[in-house]
């Protein structure tokens, strides 16, 4: 078929008021596609259905937009542009666009919203368009309660079935264009006066009241017509009217809400409100609304209580006093009926209104799930009966184990025990590293048969081989045979095992992320907000879910390119890892793996290794790390996830030994190269490669390199006239140390020196460059007037006391 273009006369897009001042009919779009969207809760569909206006029987352009909820807005990707398509479920006249805008409490977001488009029409049930035209001009961005934003397209567009938008502009985002609701209008100005749909309140059997949204015009005169047949918009035939006077535009009417009385108990009506204007002939009737009124009495909240194996006790809540009350009960539930129950009735004669005295249940059996109901008589106010809802229970085993506990927790060992109701002939444990279930398959250990017990708490059994830092579940099976034959499961209990070698577990003191969403900061990974540390054992610690849109306990961060640094309390020994995971939101951003280094200075940082997580969950994550020596920075980079643009960690934590404080340069000695450098006395050139190593521990040099690290060796300037100029690099932490005096030298021999000190003989030191990294720059400046015969020599000088 041959591709055709419809041209429709070019026309101006004005913006109108906002809210209601369009009163045409208004079109809901049938169905609707995007190019892109974001995920099931921000799709496309959201902009037709209506699920975020505020509703209350309000005329919708009088209504407005909650953006703050999943699943009531629209997100599709900017990169690449978008085309929206609305289908008008038919041919069409249409003069008005009316839309509220995508809104969120983060003005970044808020940004997202729409502020231009090119429209263009299809009057042949969307295989052809009309030529894109520009669109309306002067869209403003949303707010917490979006009203709508009406469109008047200057002239009727005529048979329209499809509307189409392209070429959107939002208002500066970059990520998302969004949309919250849409809806299109028919020519003209509507009606003069106008009603909303009816809110019935039922107030008793008898009774209940209504109101109605009054737009447009001032009504002389509203009238609330109600009856068991809806008449239609005929102000005859209802069963009774209500006239409610003048009334005026703008708001609920009337106020108090109408008064329907002397109703009949459980009766179906329906009721319409017409209006006639003030000002004009016009008229308004509503649509109608129905409503059925509740039995006189009625019965309610049927509960069960102290159920045993055996037996149990039943009530139910009656609004009124009942002349008759009967109970049913049975293994099934035949309904609303005296029919079909296993047992019953059970005459419980006259109950006082409120909830009747429970009433036991015996001769049941162990493991059973029973229903019950109440069927009640009742005389006053008028003569009604009443079912209530069926309730349920179900009686436990006769036979229960219960509070499974370990005791007694080492690296390879545990204590566990259980409790029972009643002497048992035999009892089985099964163990392992996870649990199938009340099952005597697919575990790692058992059955270990524990013979007969009796009733109480067993005697410890303890289980022996286990593994350091590992989670072990377990369950008993017993067999009783009074009061009853019965057998049962315990719970699963768990624990996990602590290390061998116990390590302190080590808090970060500080932690950046190259990204961080503004609501989810990355300092949520160390500040235990979502953190159940109450196990004797770090990896018996759970980390709360996050659900979406929570931001009180896990990070979110662009995936892609992020690094996270985590700074330590000091230098450290690290044996472990122990990481929680983000979980509970968005499958697709908790991390699957990552890689992680380590650095002794916070700015050189090792070979990179990876970490590869498992299924996120509460559980804590405990990964061997080998051992870190002198590791004051942690960084995480190469973040990988279920291929969400997000990233999300719950909290981190490390194992190890904190370095003993007070020896700044025994702990930088004892990094990296620790291994090769075999004796770290500060004033020994150890690699011959010109520089003491408590020079090199100043200006950040290696020791063991061989060189003389031309990159951080001091250096000198004499092109100035006045001063002979020495600059070097000095560590901020050699700075600071009480043990490492460091000094700049001069002399005019080399056997004859003197310190640099500031402000004496006209030497300058200025030191107030940072380098970043833990580095500052000194620079010191010395005339030339204390050279002697033109000679002039300085040095860096530093000595480290053990």
């Amino acid at each position: 078929m041959k591709s055709r273009t419809m041209d429709f006369p070019t026309v101006s897009l004005l913006l109108l008021l906002a809210g209601g001042l369009c009163h045409s009919q208004v079109i809901t779009p049938v169905g609707v596609t995007a190019t892109s969207s974001l995920d099931a809760n921000r799709d496309i569909s959201h902009t037709i259905s209506g699920a975020g206006l505020s509703g209350g029987g309000t005329p919708i352009l009088d209504q407005t937009h909650s953006n703050n909820v999943n699943g009531t807005y629209w997100l599709g990707a900017f990169a690449g542009g978008q085309v929206l398509t609305f289908d008008l479920g038919g041919a069409n006249d249409v003069q008005f666009i009316h839309i509220w805008q995508y809104w969120r409490d983060n003005a970044a977001w808020a940004n997202r919203a729409i502020q231009s488009f090119d429209i263009a029409y299809s009057t042949d049930g969307g295989s052809n368009y009309s030529t894109p035209v520009a669109g309306p001009v002067g869209l403003t961005l949303g707010t917490a309660a979006t009203p709508v934003q009406t469109l008047d397209l200057g002239s009727v567009q005529s048979g329209v079935t499809h509307v189409q938008f392209t070429n959107l502009q939002n208002f500066g985002a970059t990520d998302f264009f969004g949309l919250a609701e849409i809806r299109f209008g028919g020519p003209g100005t509507g009606p003069a006066i106008e009603l909303g749909d009816p809110e019935v309140t039922v107030l008793d059997y008898d009774q209940a009241e209504a109101t109605s949204f009054l737009s447009g015009e001032d009504a002389s005169g509203v009238t609330l017509y109600w009856g068991t047949v809806d008449q239609g918009e005929s102000q005859t035939g209802w069963d009774d009217s209500a006239s409610l006077g003048a009334q005026t535009a703008g708001g609920a009417i009337p106020d108090p809400a109408a008064l329907m009385a002397s109703l009949t108990q459980g009766t179906t009506y329906h009721c319409r409100f017409y209006a006639e204007s003030a000002s004009s002939s016009a008229t308004a009737w509503s649509n109608a609304a129905s409503f059925t009124t509740p039995n006189a009495l009625q019965l309610t909240n049927p509960q069960a209580s102290n159920v045993a194996y055996d037996q149990a006790d039943v009530t139910v809540t009656s609004n009124r006093d009942a002349d008759t009350t009967q109970l049913y009960w049975g293994e099934s539930d035949p309904g609303a009926t005296a029919t079909g129950w296993d047992n019953g009735p059970v005459s419980l004669g006259a109950q006082s209104a409120g909830t009747f005295p429970a009433e036991t249940l015996s001769g049941l059996t162990e493991n059973t799930t029973y229903y019950f109901r109440y069927f009640c008589e009742s005389s006053s106010p008028v003569a009604s009966t009443a079912w209530s809802e069926a309730g349920t229970f179900t009686t436990p085993n006769a036979l229960e184990l219960t509070a499974p506990a370990a005791t007694n927790v080492v690296f390879n060992q545990a204590d566990v025990a259980v409790t029972s109701n009643f002497d048992t002939v035999s009892m089985d444990l099964y163990w392992g590293t996870s649990d199938p279930g009340a099952t005597t398959t697919g575990w790692d250990n058992g059955p270990v048969n524990l013979g007969a017990q009796t009733a109480g708490t067993i005697p410890a059994e303890t289980l022996t081989g286990l593994t350091e830092l590992t989670p072990y579940f377990f369950r008993f099976v017993a067999t009783s045979s009074s009061p009853v034959a019965s057998t049962a499961w315990s719970d699963a209990g768990t624990f996990s095992t602590p290390s061998e070698n116990p390590s302190a577990v080590i808090t970060p003191s500080a932690v950046t992320a190259t990204d961080s969403l503004g609501s989810y900061p990355i300092e949520n990974t160390i500040n235990s907000s979502g953190l159940t540390s109450s196990p004797p054992s770090v990896a018996g610690w759970t980390h709360v879910a996050t659900p979406t849109n929570s931001n009180d306990f896990s990070w979110l961060g662009t995936r892609a390119g992020t690094e996270i640094i985590y700074q330590l309390p000091s230098a450290s020994s690290l044996d472990y890892l122990f990481f929680w995971p983000y979980w509970g939101g968005v499958a697709a951003r908790s991390l699957t793996a990552f890689d992680i280094s380590f650095s002794s200075d916070g700015v050189t940082y090792s070979t990179p290794s990876t970490i590869t997580l498992g299924a996120p969950g509460s559980a804590t994550e405990v990964f061997d790390l080998g051992t870190q020596t002198n590791v004051t920075h942690v960084k995480f980079d190469n973040l990988q996830n279920g291929g969400d643009v997000y990233a999300g960690i719950g909290e981190v934590r490390f194992g190890g030994d904190t370095t003993t404080p007070g020896d700044p340069y025994g702990t930088w000695a004892a990094g990296p190269w620790s291994g090769t450098l075999s004796d770290d006395s500060s004033e020994l050139d150890f690699d011959g490669g010109g520089l003491e190593t408590g020079i090199e521990w100043v200006v950040g040099g290696d020791p063991t390199d061989g060189s003389d690290d031309p990159g951080n060796t001091p250096i000198y300037n004499t092109s100035d006239p006045s001063n002979f100029i020495f600059t070097f690099k000095r560590r901020d932490a050699a700075a600071a140390d009480a043990n490492t005096d460091i000094a700049v030298e001069y002399g005019s021999n080399l056997s004859g020196w003197a310190e640099a000190v500031h402000g004496t003989d006209g030497v300058t030191i200025d030191d107030s460059t940072d380098l970043g990294g833990g580095f500052h720059e000194v620079t010191v400046s010395i005339p030339r007037t204390l050279a002697v015969d033109g000679k002039l020599f300085a040095r860096l000088k530093v000595t480290v006391t053990p």
